[in-house]
């Protein structure tokens, strides 16, 4: 199955993503995101961050996560390759993003957007439009 895929809009990033549940659907906006801004990564090693997200409703809990990652990579000068959820809730999660320190990014995201935002189920599991605002 087809993980992310990168649509054409205008002034932003736009990306359509698919997974079989919701913590997939996490991880694949996740790798989604920092893959389409290129990051120039430097060294070799790896390192974990810890994230905590909550929001009031299951569907803003994605935007919250994400924005949370993104200001973790801009204060710390890392991307994130990866997601392990110690909790996962409908209003709230716990996890470890796993890291890879850079000296940049091709482009730079400020947040996700609420915009032309939404999560829906399909016959394979879940499909969410994410808009971020670069």
């Amino acid at each position: 199955m087809k993980k992310y895929e990168i649509l054409e809009h205008r002034a932003d990033l736009k990306i359509k993503v698919w997974a079989k549940d919701r913590q997939e659907l996490f991880c694949n906006a996740l790798k989604a995101a920092f893959e389409a801004i290129e990051p120039n990564i430097v060294g070799a090693g790896t390192r974990v961050r810890k994230i905590r997200a909550a929001s009031e409703d299951e569907n803003s809990l994605l935007i919250d996560f994400l924005n949370e990652a993104i200001y973790l990579s801009d204060v710390n000068n890392e991307t994130y390759i990866d997601v392990k959820f110690e909790s996962f809730a409908r209003h709230g999660l716990a996890a470890e993003l796993v890291a890879r320190p850079v000296k940049g990014f091709k482009q730079e995201i400020k947040a996700v957007t609420h915009h032309g935002f939404k999560i829906e189920k399909t016959e394979k599991g879940l499909e969410a439009d994410i808009i971020f605002d670069i």
